[in-house]
């Protein structure tokens, strides 16, 4: 019997972006949430490359975010994009900031 070891499984980072965008789908987005919703929701169940559906839809998010246009349950979404809630030990956060400037080679 190992003290370290819990026994809850992990829901994986997928599952959790996929079961959110659905909920929020399910509360009535805005109009300008919609379809970028909708294409997260796709590329997640046609299982592409998870860094980039984070990237796009965070991408896409800002300027409502900006403007204070988010519906509550996508707020939550975005939030947890920003704070990289979303992130996994193999989503290549550490190599984009790498080559996004941080090492100094960024092209000041």
């Amino acid at each position: 019997m190992s003290f370290f070891k819990k026994n809850t499984k992990r829901i994986p980072t997928e599952v959790k972006l996929l079961t959110d965008i659905q909920n929020a789908l399910a509360d009535a987005p805005t109009t300008e949430e919609k379809p970028f919703l909708l294409e997260a929701e796709q590329s997640l169940k046609d299982k592409k490359y998870l860094p980039k559906i984070l990237s796009d839809l965070q991408f896409f998010l800002t300027p409502l975010a900006i403007k204070s246009a988010l519906s509550p349950k996508v707020k939550v979404i975005y939030l947890n994009l920003i704070s990289d809630k979303y992130q996994t030990s193999t989503t290549g956060s550490g190599i984009g900031m790498i080559f996004g400037g941080f090492s100094g080679f960024g092209g000041h």
